[in-house]
């Protein structure tokens, strides 16, 4: 009998001992669940890095917005662009020269119309230069000889705007200057280059050529651009005078 007492007692032990183990593991696997809870949380903090992400996206999103901005700010300046392409400078003035502009011209204007001169000397022409005992000297005496045979057209032009006799802006502008580019002599001797367009913003150009300029004693292209938009008794004021002188250099 006490034998079966021990037994049971011994056996009851065991029971214990092996119970522990199972309740030990069973507290693992609470803390494996918790864990798991964890790493559910984890994955809520992934999420919420995907959310972070998501911000970052957004953040992506308003840099694209940024973008966007500075495509209106590149749109803005395709605006200033377009300006430039409707005529428009950003200081104001037409650059386009098909356009008119009213009132007097901007010094960028008149730089363009002075940038489409040129004159220069032919092969004939560079000889006498060269020649020391000819030079300037005689290819102003050529030029002279080849205005006076014309200057009697532009005298009348004179004429007419000194006593007030003209009709209209045209009447005002020279004209002797196209006979003397195309004369024999003159061709001969020099190139002439004349802008493509001689009524630039509506404004007429009146050439002529000269033997001497105001400041090198050189021959010169004179010239004056005429504003139709500023008179005083029927005489048309000028937006600028210039010379280009003959290149020898």
């Amino acid at each position: 009998m006490r034998n079966k007492i021990r037994l049971l007692i011994l056996s009851a032990v065991a029971t214990s001992v092996v119970a522990m183990p199972l309740v030990a593991a069973g507290c693992k696997t609470t803390n494996d669940s918790q864990n798991s809870t964890t790493t559910g949380e984890d994955s809520t903090g992934q999420s919420q890095d995907s959310t972070t992400t998501g911000e970052d996206s957004t953040g992506q999103s308003q840099d694209s917005t940024t973008t966007g901005e500075d495509s209106s700010g590149q749109s803005q300046d395709s605006t200033t662009t377009g300006e430039d392409s409707s005529g428009q400078s950003q200081s104001g003035d037409i650059i386009d020269p098909n356009k008119r502009a009213k009132g007097q011209l901007g010094q960028s204007q008149l730089s363009y119309i002075r940038d489409q001169f040129g004159f220069t000397l032919n092969n004939e022409g560079k000889e006498i230069l060269n020649d020391p005992a000819r030079g300037t000297k005689e290819l102003q005496r050529i030029l002279e000889g080849i205005i006076n045979k014309y200057k009697s057209i532009d005298e009348q032009i004179e004429n007419n705007i000194r006593n007030k006799q003209t009709s209209g802006i045209n009447s005002q502008v020279y004209k002797a200057y196209k006979n003397v580019i195309n004369d024999a002599d003159f061709v001969k001797y020099f190139k002439v280059t004349l802008p493509k367009i001689l009524i630039p913003f509506g404004h007429p150009i009146s050439i002529q050529l000269k033997s001497k300029g105001r400041l090198r004693d050189l021959p010169v292209i004179s010239y004056s651009v005429i504003c139709p938009d500023k008179s005083n008794n029927g005489i048309f004021s000028s937006d600028g005078d210039s010379e280009v002188p003959l290149e020898i250099d």
